[in-house]
């Protein structure tokens, strides 16, 4: 199957396309980390998410534009356009991510507050209700402990005396 200079140009662009969207990921995966702090075995899981997630990008434009047939110069077009990503939109892009992800924090805490209200609410007329109902019988019950321990002790002091004389 014989390809134009065309279709080989279209084949390169796509290749720094795909080179540009595995480097979003990956500010993504940077942005991310930034807030979770994960753990190393976390780490480890997320960069086989990505390196997943990037061989599924190429798999895809490889079989899209070129109908799978792997070029050397496809290889070449994902590091062009890693590096220009990296030199000219990182920090854009790492900062747009950010923003955004704290705003959409913000909006999911604010719809979990206006849905845990209520229950929480709930929750506080319970434990108070009980506690206040509880309250007698907890005095009631440390007082007789307070008894108890006493009267413990001393019955071990006297039977204590009483086994010395013996």
């Amino acid at each position: 199957m014989e390809f134009s200079i065309a279709q080989e140009a279209y084949v390169f662009l796509a290749s720094v396309l795909a080179g540009l969207c595995i480097c979003v990921i990956y500010d993504l995966l940077r942005v991310i980390r930034s807030f979770a702090k994960p753990s190393a075995a976390i780490t480890d899981i997320e960069d086989i998410l990505f390196w997943g997630i990037s061989a599924i990008v190429m798999f895809f434009v490889v079989f899209y534009t070129n109908f799978g047939n792997v070029r050397c110069y496809e290889f070449f077009g994902v590091l062009l356009g890693s590096v220009l990503y990296f030199f000219t939109l990182s920090k854009l892009v790492y900062c747009i991510l950010r923003k955004a992800i704290v705003f959409f924090l913000k909006i999911f805490i604010f719809f979990c507050k206006i849905l845990l209200t209520p229950l929480l609410f709930t929750y506080n007329i319970i434990y108070k209700s009980v506690l206040f109902l509880c309250r007698p019988f907890a005095r009631l019950i440390t007082k007789w402990f307070r008894i108890l321990t006493v009267n413990i002790k001393a019955e071990a002091k006297r039977t204590k005396t009483a086994f010395l004389k013996k």
